[in-house]
């Protein structure tokens, strides 16, 4: 019985596969320079009854806000694009909302952790960034598209992302790294006024609680200069560094976290808002340098 002789396919014959599908068309994003003249959006107060709860806070008012139709057309048609269309928060300083008003959201300082660009987050990480005794929080809907993951703080512009091939840049909670250890709350940083639409402007104003817990142990790092043992002396400021641990009744808001400083610690290091601290982190091993950004409310 003759076999059946087995049917090669020569290459040289081989249908080429077919071509990848076009890119979706959309709008180009544009930078902060390209923008001229822009018109004011609308404010119209509403109500605050599915306002977002803030803990020590209570919101005080509400606007909805409207954006001139051509600037909204464009944010349509740029989420139709890229995708990837969120709703996040903006937190900032009272004295901003009048500018975000007449120009809309801009990118910030380029000293910021991933360059100059428009910072986002859920509403826990945007109440850090606002006052502390009024605060004003956008809910912003964002077109984040393809969002890269950055591994650690690096400066990013428009352009250079784009040529990754990304349209937004992700700090991950947990896993990006910072100046002073990795990230405690996930934020997003989008580089073009393109990607944003502000929604509502909230108002918060603080309020009286009872605070559960009213002291607690300092979790400043000192060193004391007691003496050590023979033969261990090249390990004396290794051997001399601890936790303060003097009852505290300072909690402090850190880019990582609440701590407990206690008052000696404040006085003797001039511990002030913006200076950094480091502690023991209690969910891993060894130390950590965090920045004192005020008190803590939470």
């Amino acid at each position: 019985m003759s076999k059946k002789k087995s049917r090669k396919i020569d290459p040289l014959t081989r249908p080429p596969p077919p071509p990848p599908p076009p890119p979706l068309a959309y709008l180009p994003l544009r930078p902060l320079a390209l923008f001229g003249d822009v018109k004011p959006l609308i404010l119209r107060k509403t109500s605050k009854e599915n306002a977002p709860r803030i803990r020590g806070y209570r919101c005080s008012a509400v606007w909805d806000v409207k954006q001139p139709p051509t600037d909204r057309a464009r944010f349509d048609e740029i989420v139709r694009g890229i995708g990837g269309l969120a709703t996040l928060y903006h937190g900032t300083k009272a004295r901003n909302i009048e500018d975000i008003v007449k120009e809309g959201l801009r990118p910030g300082a380029q000293s910021c952790m991933f360059g100059s660009g428009i910072y986002l987050g859920p509403i826990e990480k945007a109440r850090n960034y606002a006052e502390w005794t009024v605060k004003y929080i956008l809910q912003v809907d964002v077109a984040l598209g393809q969002i890269y993951r950055a591994p650690r703080a690096e400066k990013f512009t428009l352009g250079s992302l784009t040529e990754k091939g990304y349209n937004s840049v992700m700090g991950v909670s947990g896993l990006t790294t910072s100046w002073s250890g990795t990230l405690s709350t996930t934020e997003h940083v989008v580089y073009s006024p393109d990607q944003v639409s502000i929604r509502k402007v909230l108002e918060y104003q603080g309020i009286e609680e009872p605070v559960r817990d009213l002291n607690g142990f300092c979790q400043n790092i000192i060193i004391t200069d007691n003496p050590v043992e023979s033969g261990k002396t090249a390990f004396k400021d290794i051997l001399n560094r601890r936790t303060c641990g003097k009852t505290a009744y300072n909690r402090l808001a850190t880019d990582n976290g609440p701590i407990w400083i206690c008052a000696d610690c404040i006085q003797r290091y001039k511990i002030r808002i913006g200076s950094k601290v480091t502690h023991k982190h209690a969910g891993r091993r060894g130390e950590i340098t965090v920045r004192i950004l005020g008190p803590f409310t939470g």
